[in-house]
Order: C-alpha cells, then structure tokens, then sequence
C-alpha cells in the first residue's frame, strides 16, 4: 500500500517515469496476476499530537494473486 509518489518527481534534473494508478494496474495484470480486491484508504504518514501538523495520504490498496501454473511435466522434465 502506498501513494505514487515519486522521489524524483519534482526535480527537472532528473529523469523520472511515474505511472499512474491506472497503468500500475494494468501492469499487473498483464504479468498474469488477477486483481481480488481494490480500494482508495487514508494513510497517515507523520501526525505530532501536541499540534495540528499531520501528513495524510489518500492510497491505493489493492490485492493481486497470481494463478499457478499447471503441467504434466515432471521435475526432472523441468529441470532439462
């Protein structure tokens, strides 16, 4: 879980490839994983109780299970 946030996102020096929830997800599915569930949650990252600063982020949860893959082969088949 996490927001796409991206290290070098801000800095015009540096080459910076940021993907948008919608790719990252594509992504993933085109590597053979199945998405289960997906969902946006409020993420706190650094709160101080003594005053009003707090640091949310609104991220992306999601679950991906990849099927496995059956064969009629055996061990040493795969191992040739």
């Amino acid at each position: 879980m996490g927001p796409l946030l991206y290290h070098y996102a801000d800095m015009c020096s540096q080459a910076s490839v940021e993907f948008t929830l919608e790719e990252v997800l594509y992504a993933v599915e085109a590597v053979g994983f199945k998405l289960k569930a997906s969902r946006m949650k409020d993420c706190h990252y650094t709160s101080d109780h003594k005053s009003m600063l707090e640091m949310k982020y609104h991220c992306s949860f999601f679950v991906a299970v990849k099927p496995q893959v059956t064969t009629n082969l055996t061990s040493s088949e795969l191992r040739d």
